[in-house]
């Protein structure tokens, strides 16, 4: 670990040259207008500080990189912790100490009564800091805002990559709406653009709605489908919550603020400073509610909107995810998962990459897609896909008893291998086990098994139905990633493997992984 100080802010924060230089029109890039976003997204001279100091956490820190900083003035950062290597409980040790060895130095020049003269080292730099700064408490002030901030640079970098391959049709429910388009980057801000993201108090999704939020905007938030986890599906409600907060509060920085301090709160802290200026808001505001992460808000999404015009510039060359166009079909129906993905000529896992709303209820086979969801599926095969469902059995189990077996284990028979098929993801679409299905097929090496291979299935009884939700919650544990924790570490823990991991958890870039991510492992 190394601690050091920083004699100035522009020491850290000048972004300097670009990493690699801006390309004309980059590829991938969603065009953005700048004029119009400058005239509806103002910067006054009191946000610039905010502004860059939140650059530089975006784009320059890594995670292993903690900045310690004064809460109200962001130009004033004394040091930035390298935490490279270190536990999650020796790195909190280490920020503590940090913090504690900076108030003492702050509460010392407070002690010296303004004679600053014959500083050295740590004092000095400190003082420099605040020399433009007049009021004789300044230092004892600033000893009661010490605040640590940890890098995103991994995660900003990897979430403006993914959105790539859904904010074209973002930006378009938005146009519909009649709503800047640049309000779709608030996910990088809320989330960094994280599909899996879940917070402490029960927000999910790239736009962190509250399962009470999501359902006052429209969306479905159940056991089997939690929309608030589809980027499409939560920006429509996104775009109905903004257009509501901006009637109400007339302007884009205090709508944008809102959406972290809620319409209420920005309307009180209005009235309190008798503004609508946000740069007065948050300099004159003292709302109990409204502490650091509602006075940086609007700050943080201008830094975002800036990066994300021109990632290249802070990141270098990018490889985002292409935009995958798709049908959507409403279910006359429930269905089995399995079913649905037969018919839209689709593995599971791909039908689960179009539509990341359905639960681990669905996904498992547990119960079925609801009757009037709106199934995506690749784009031209909405009409097929229409017409291979009406000739599939439908899984529709009884009202009171949503947790038995699959459909598709009721009227097993026989099963027509499909590339890319296993005897594992089989006996898992139809209920069964591995071991049945050799037992019964006369199968010894489960891996030779071929595409257009018919497989004979148990037919399922009283005895081979799942009984409970509870009895299929019992075949996972849930691990909590520590630090420098990969997926083959935990896979080596457990006794399953990387591919199991992966399934499970819909994790498509195992590099990703994230501390304090729970992850279910599979098992008795």
């Amino acid at each position: 670990m190394r601690g050091f100080f920083v004699p100035l802010i522009s020491a850290i924060l000048v972004l300097g040259a670009p990493t690699a230089r801006a390309a004309e029109g980059s590829k991938g890039a969603v065009a953005v207008r700048a004029t119009r976003g400058d005239s509806l997204f103002p910067r006054g001279r009191k946000l610039a500080d905010r502004i860059t100091f939140w650059t530089a956490v975006f784009t320059r820190y890594s995670a292993e990189q903690v900045l310690i900083h004064d809460s109200a003035h962001l130009d004033k950062v004394y040091s930035v912790l390298d935490l490279g290597g270190v536990s999650d409980k020796e790195a909190a040790a280490i920020v503590g100490a940090e913090k504690k060895r900076i108030r003492a130095v702050l509460l010392h020049l407070d002690d010296r009564g303004g004679d600053l003269g014959g500083l050295r080292g740590a004092e000095r730099t400190i003082a420099e800091l605040f020399r433009d700064h007049h009021d004789p408490g300044k230092f004892r002030k600033a000893a009661d805002r010490i605040r640590s901030q940890r890098g995103l640079r991994e995660r900003f970098s990897e979430g403006v990559r993914v959105s790539r391959r859904y904010l074209p049709t973002m930006e378009a429910t938005f146009r519909n709406a009649g709503l800047p388009a640049e309000l779709t980057r608030i996910p990088l801000i809320e989330s960094c653009f994280d599909l899996r993201a879940y917070s402490w108090k029960g927000a999910a999704g790239v736009w962190q709605f509250m399962p009470q939020t999501g359902r006052l905007h429209g969306l479905l938030v159940d056991r089997s489908v939690d929309e608030r986890r589809d980027p499409l599906r939560a920006s429509e409600a996104a775009a109905r919550y903004l257009a509501d907060a901006h009637a109400e509060l007339g302007t884009w920085p205090l709508a944008i603020t809102s959406y972290n301090h809620g319409i209420a709160g920005i309307a009180n802290g209005v009235r309190a400073v008798g503004s609508a200026d946000i740069e007065r808001l948050i300099d004159q505001y003292e709302g109990r509610a409204f502490g650091f992460a509602g006075q940086n808000f609007y700050a943080e999404f201008l830094a975002a909107l800036d990066i994300e015009r021109n990632p290249e510039r802070f990141f270098g060359a990018m490889a985002f995810e292409p935009q995958v166009p798709t049908d959507e079909v409403a279910l006359r129906h429930a269905v089995a998962i399995g079913d649905a993905a037969e018919a839209a000529g689709l593995t599971r896992e791909e039908l689960v990459a179009h539509n990341p709303a359905l639960s681990d209820r669905v996904v498992d086979g547990v119960v079925p897609l609801p009757r009037g969801y709106r199934l995506r599926v690749p784009e031209g095969r909405g009409g097929t896909f229409e017409r291979e469902i009406v000739t599939v059995a439908v899984a529709q189990p009884p009202p009171a008893e949503r947790v038995e077996a699959p459909a598709a284990v009721a009227r097993a028979g026989s099963h027509r291998v499909r590339r890319g098929e296993t005897l594992s993801t089989i006996a898992e679409k139809y209920g069964t086990s591995v071991a049945a299905l050799k037992r019964l097929n006369g199968i010894s090496n489960p891996h030779v098994v071929q595409a257009g291979e018919v497989v004979r299935i148990p037919r399922a009884g009283a005895g081979t139905a799942m009984a409970s939700a509870s009895a299929t919650e019992r075949r996972y544990i849930q691990h909590r990633v520590r630090r420098g924790q990969t997926l083959a570490l935990i896979a080596k823990k457990y006794g399953t493997s990387v591919g199991a991991l992966r399934q499970h958890n819909r994790i498509a870039n195992p590099g990703q992984l994230r501390a304090g991510q729970l992850i279910k492992v599979p098992g008795s």
